[in-house]
This record gives C-alpha cells, structure tokens and sequence, in this order.
C-alpha cells in the first residue's frame, strides 16, 4: 500500500443517500498487489500473522458485516486548455 486515507462523511449528498460513517482509501501501485493476499500482507513469512494483527484490529473500528469494499481503477484525464 502506498497511499491510505480516512474521509468523514459529514452530511449525505442528497435525501436517498445511505448512511455513511466515512469513505476509507487504500492506494497500491499495482493490482496483484491487492489480489495476492502474500504480497498484500508483506511477503511469504509475514502474511499469516499481519492477516491476523489486521483482522483483530479491525473489528475494533469495523462493522465488518456492513462493510463494503470496491476494487476500483483511478483514471486521470486531461482536456485541452
């Protein structure tokens, strides 16, 4: 992961919006780095256990039921002047 970020929801975009607490970002420079939980948790020998700090961690902060993660792509584009 190369980029993480927190965004509070401080008021719904409109009337039908759900109910948001925030909006969490998680960058990574590639995608098998998300896809490949070794890689994703720090390598062969480490994953297990940081798998598992995470998870405990988590649940502290998380309605883990109620999450909802989407693996998405960032585009940039730019228009002429």
């Amino acid at each position: 992961m190369w980029s993480y970020a927190r965004n509070v929801v401080v008021r719904p975009v409109g009337d039908a919006a759900p109910p948001f607490e925030g909006v969490v970002e998680e960058h990574y420079r590639e995608l098998r780095d998300i896809l490949n939980p070794v890689r994703m948790f720090g390598g062969p020998l480490r994953f297990v256990p940081n798998m598992v700090e995470v998870g405990l961690h988590a649940k502290h902060f998380l309605d883990l039921r109620a999450t909802e993660n989407y693996l998405l792509r960032e585009r940039f584009v730019v228009t002429a002047r």
